[in-house]
């Protein structure tokens, strides 16, 4: 099995390259939980979020913004541990929207 070049920032890249894909899978689901649990979370709250009256007046910025967050609690609630990067990259996506697009 080929050996998997981009992996996890927390590893060094010794212990990155002799990791197979198997292993990133396993891990990556003890952090981020299962990848079809997660599809179906993700997609059904971004499903919410284009249900809403105001979607279509929303901007490039913000629409990502709002699916990336999306994207990270479907992460948050799959996973079997607490990955600090969720809630961190959440407060990450609201604080770009508000610089990039500020108080409209």
């Amino acid at each position: 099995m080929p050996r998997m070049p981009l992996l996890p920032h927390y590893q060094s890249k010794a212990d990155q390259l002799s990791m197979n894909i198997e292993e990133v899978l396993k891990m990556r689901g003890k952090t981020h939980g299962d990848f079809t649990d997660n599809a179906e979370i993700a997609q059904t709250l971004k499903y919410v979020l284009r249900e809403g009256r105001h979607w279509k007046y929303r901007n490039p910025v913000e629409r990502e913004a709002m699916e990336m967050i999306c994207h990270k609690l479907a992460r948050w609630v799959s996973a079997e541990l607490t990955h600090a990067d969720n809630p961190i990259d959440i407060a990450g996506y609201a604080t770009l929207v508000v610089e990039r697009t500020g108080d409209k």
